[in-house]
């Protein structure tokens, strides 16, 4: 039996990149959350589809909770900025 057939789904990492993309449209977006929330009742149902992208869905996820959150980058030091060179010279 393959893993397609074997009832236990595993996703190739393109239906995992999709699905990550769609979480984090989600975040913002009320019509890709109700789009996990539809793939999330379809393949309570059984849909052979479904069950993939839910299986995506959840690796995905667990993906993302493995990585930890990005840093914010360093802040520079404090250059002062002057419309003309002499400017910040002090010369006038």
């Amino acid at each position: 039996m393959t893993e397609e057939t074997s009832g236990n789904p595993k996703p190739q990492a393109k239906h995992v990149m999709g699905a990550a993309a769609l979480l984090r449209r989600a975040r913002h977006n009320p019509k890709a959350a109700r789009h996990v929330q539809n793939i999330a009742k379809a393949a309570a149902t059984g849909h052979p589809g479904a069950v993939l992208a839910q299986a995506a869905i959840a690796e995905a996820r667990k993906q993302q909770r493995q990585q930890p959150p990005p840093q914010p980058p360093p802040l520079p030091p404090h250059v002062r900025s002057a419309a003309f060179p002499s400017w910040a010279r002090g010369a006038a």
